[in-house]
């Protein structure tokens, strides 16, 4: 099937991380994937951008500042942090058009497909997803940084410790199956990750969401002034 952005078939997609080569058992797969999901973001640099904004979405929609007065993603409960990650599959399909899977999270070049985000590179595999086609998101929210990738989850890159759900973490040594889309790319930071840290307690102190918010507001300019 010829590649559109690049007019070669999804057998000759370059990879992004140089380990995974056309010899690698799962290239035909990964590169199919790829293929899918870098025309439908038209490109690499588009894909980026989506993801990363996805993310940003995704983390604050969760944080509701002006609501819960939490700041940061370290504020959240376990579960929020959980639900992330279901936003931003949901947000992922559907910025890409994609279609869901018959058993997994998506439909991609004929594989149904699952997609795990983590604040790290921890993320809980199923049972049902081993020998599946994942795409593995990470976001370092403090850094605003993610990193994006697409691999086979097979039996042998996972570790034998699992927790109660039966779910288990991909090897750091078997990271190098991934297929790289982004590795540690910037995505847009957090508001209160660029003010200091006298100023978030002054805002804090604002006896209303308005005069919190416009206290905010001026001193967020002063500081971009200096």
């Amino acid at each position: 099937m010829p590649n559109r952005l690049t007019g070669t078939s999804a057998q000759a997609l370059p990879s992004l991380d140089p380990r995974i080569a056309p010899d690698h058992g799962d290239y035909p797969v990964l590169a199919a994937i790829v293929e899918v999901l870098l025309t439908a973001a038209e490109g690499s640099a588009n894909l980026q951008r989506i993801v990363g904004g996805i993310i940003r979405d995704c983390i604050d929609r969760v944080i509701q500042t002006p609501k819960t007065a939490r700041l940061l993603y370290s504020d959240l409960q376990n579960s929020e942090k959980t639900y992330i990650g279901t936003a931003v599959e949901i947000d992922l399909r559907s910025s890409l058009a994609l279609k869901r899977g018959t058993g997994l999270d998506l439909s991609i070049a004929g594989y149904d497909v699952d997609v795990k985000f983590s604040q790290a590179y921890g993320w809980a595999l199923p049972p049902e997803v081993v020998d599946k086609p994942c795409i593995l998101l990470s976001g370092n929210d403090k850094r605003a940084l993610f990193s994006m990738g697409v691999v086979v989850a097979r039996r042998q890159y996972l570790n034998e410790g699992q927790n109660r759900d039966g779910k288990r973490t991909l090897r750091a040594a078997d990271r190098v199956n991934i297929w790289r889309l982004a590795r540690h790319v910037g995505y847009p930071p957090k508001f209160w990750h660029t003010v200091d840290q006298e100023v978030i307690v002054k805002i804090a102190q604002g006896r209303s969401g308005n005069e919190r918010m416009i206290d905010g507001t001026k001193r967020s300019k002063l500081t971009r002034s200096v």
